[in-house]
């Protein structure tokens, strides 16, 4: 089976507490002629996204630091960088 890998490696993170607020914000709107038109009602950029870009030697400094040397192995930390950044 082959696998897809991402052309640019990044980890990207959604907020989710802005994006109730957007969807809040979108449902109490009483002006919506019809059921396609609330996507113009919402800003769509307004849900913060974040996103991460690090190499690999960077990533696992990284996490050294926050975790400490004993808690993953190598092998573990680069499955885990290949999670979220390499594989889509």
């Amino acid at each position: 089976m082959s696998r897809s890998y991402k052309k640019h490696p990044f980890c990207k993170v959604i907020d989710q507490e802005f994006k109730k607020i957007a969807n809040r914000k979108v449902r109490r709107t009483k002006d919506v002629p019809n059921h396609g038109a609330y996507k113009k009602n919402g800003l769509s950029w307004s849900i913060i996204d974040q996103r991460y870009r690090e190499t690999w030697g960077e990533y696992k400094d990284c996490m050294r630091n926050i975790w400490g040397s004993e808690k993953y192995t190598e092998q573990e930390l680069k499955s885990f960088y290949n999670k979220f950044y390499i594989r889509k």
